[in-house]
């Protein structure tokens, strides 16, 4: 095992350990996300791959039923919430869900 191995395998129990610590608040947030269907159609269509932000806003857009503005508006919280992970920049940005939630 390398030291790289070592300190990845500290980190995913450190995860483990956080994830079983808060199981009810994630849940209570998991939750709440799913039920706003933005929110729900975001974590969704990131599941899976990076997907291009222009890409993941009309697919969201046209599967939930809210506009663009309230779609950019759910990327952001969702990224504060870590839920989901940006690369990129501009145009180039794109999104992928971490599987916290």
């Amino acid at each position: 095992m390398t030291a790289t191995d070592d300190v990845v395998e500290r980190l995913d129990l450190m995860v483990a350990t956080l994830k079983l610590a808060y199981a009810s608040e994630i849940e209570k947030v998991r939750e709440r996300l799913r039920t706003d269907a933005a929110s729900a159609a975001i974590l969704d269509e990131s599941s899976e791959a990076w997907v291009k932000s222009g890409d993941l806003q009309k697919k969201v857009v046209a599967s939930s039923g809210v506009n663009a503005r309230t779609v950019r508006r759910r990327l952001q919280e969702l990224l504060a919430l870590g839920a989901i992970r940006q690369q990129g920049s501009g145009a180039l940005v794109a999104y992928r869900s971490t599987g916290l939630i």
